[in-house]
């Protein structure tokens, strides 16, 4: 190990991070791993070419096109992979499962960025669980340590797409995902919720977790507050995924409870569950009720600062159902925090204590929409000193424990940990 393994400055780390997707995909690897790679560590990514969400390659990415290249001082190496299709009915479920074992495999039989030595490797694990194996492949093979950082639960997360836990693809990734869990040298989690998941559900009692919180947008630190602009109406804002597990009709069910007030809904994302949300508002009548689409993140800044407060909604889980709304904070949560605005959820589980104990909006129970309608009440006849003090404690919260500072050290510090305890 290098002799300023000690210093609280950056050391110069040389790291693999193996996830499945980096920009143009909507995620924030490329972001976490431009932040390492400007405090001064040598970084390279192994990915796939990207086809989410629209499902298919982007022509610019085809014919062996960036395939190896240096990213905004990142160096990205891309591997082939079969596109996850559009949807997941009929050929494109089985699309779906190509998609999830292709990655893998490909990175196996192309040895893509086996051509440089590693410190650690880092997996930046979304769905599927199966983007793991070849940071663990990679890290065993070169004798240094794997750190999975989960962002989604596996393989609760299977059970979001209909699959019953008595059926034999859960069963048999139950035992790959516990395999897989089980070989990293630690997991970082982005809620304390998945170590309960962990030893509660997957038995991995000895599982060496530490919670490490997703990273906002840097964009959203330096929203400016244009809202008291609109004195007319309370603009309150949900921003992100419209899946199952976000529960985005119980907005449109609240708003619809609200429709001679001046009280302004806005839905901003993309999702399975959109057309039946835009569905149910006609049903109700919910005029109030704005859906913008998917925007790009650069467009996002503008929408908070024209909104009020924020909201933040998850399902219930039904029985035999997917524990994930339980036990996750969405990286919008973070991104409302920097952004310094109220939240306003409807949610079971870790941000509602979050929120309650930090007085940094109101927390309602999930699915419920007669109480999110009452707290959307509430306040919007909320004078501004009120709402003063729970923007300023949404941007104290974010400040303490989920700034970019925070987040790097911590990362860093981690890093430190896990070479520390293999040894290197």
């Amino acid at each position: 190990m290098r002799s300023t393994i000690d210093n609280d400055k950056a050391i110069g780390f040389k790291i693999l991070v193996v996830s499945q997707h980096y920009k143009p995909e909507p995620f924030n690897v490329s972001e976490v791993c431009e932040g390492l790679a400007r405090l001064g560590h040598d970084v390279t990514v192994l990915t796939a070419l990207p086809n989410y969400p629209e499902g298919n390659v982007p022509e610019e990415f085809r014919g062996g096109k960036h395939r190896d290249e240096i990213v905004d001082g990142v160096r990205v190496v891309r591997v082939p992979i079969v596109s996850r299709g559009a949807d997941l009915n009929g050929l494109n479920k089985l699309k779906r499962v190509a998609n999830y074992f292709s990655f893998p495999i490909a990175s196996w039989l192309t040895h893509a960025a086996m051509d440089r030595r590693y410190d650690c490797v880092i997996c930046m694990q979304y769905s599927p669980v199966l983007m793991a194996l070849p940071a663990l492949r990679i890290a065993r093979k070169q004798g240094v340590p794997c750190l999975l950082w989960s962002f989604d639960l596996w393989p609760e997360d299977m059970l979001t797409g209909g699959l019953s836990r008595d059926g034999l693809p859960y069963r048999i990734m139950r035992r790959v995902s516990r395999s897989i869990y089980r070989r990293a040298d630690m997991v970082a989690v982005t809620s304390p919720g998945f170590t309960t998941y962990f030893d509660e559900r997957l038995n991995l009692h000895d599982l060496k977790t530490v919670w490490l919180p997703q990273l906002a947008e840097e964009t959203f630190e330096r929203v400016a507050d244009t809202a008291e602009a609109n004195v007319r109406k309370t603009v309150f804002t949900f921003a992100g995924n419209i899946g199952g597990n976000q529960g985005v009709e119980t907005i449109v069910r609240a708003a619809s409870l609200l429709v001679h007030e001046p009280i302004h809904v806005r839905i901003v994302g993309s999702g399975s569950r959109l057309d039946a949300c835009r569905a149910l508002a006609v049903e109700l009548k919910a005029t109030n009720v704005e859906f913008s689409g998917r925007m790009s993140i650069e467009a996002m800044p503008k929408v908070y600062s024209e909104s009020d407060a924020m909201l933040l909604t998850l399902s219930r889980p039904a029985d035999g159902g997917s524990l994930v709304p339980v036990y996750t904070i969405p990286r919008k949560f973070q991104s409302y925090l920097a952004a310094g605005k109220p939240i306003l959820c409807a949610v079971d589980g870790t941000i509602g204590k979050i929120i309650a104990d930090s007085n940094c909006g109101i927390a309602c129970p999930a699915e419920d929409p007669v109480a999110l309608a009452d707290a959307m009440r509430r306040f919007s006849r909320m004078g501004p000193e009120g709402r003063t003090d729970l923007a300023r404690n949404a941007r104290m919260l974010y400040s303490e424990r989920f700034s970019r500072q925070k987040f790097f050290a911590r990362l860093t510090a981690i890093i430190k940990d896990l070479l520390q305890s293999k040894g290197n």
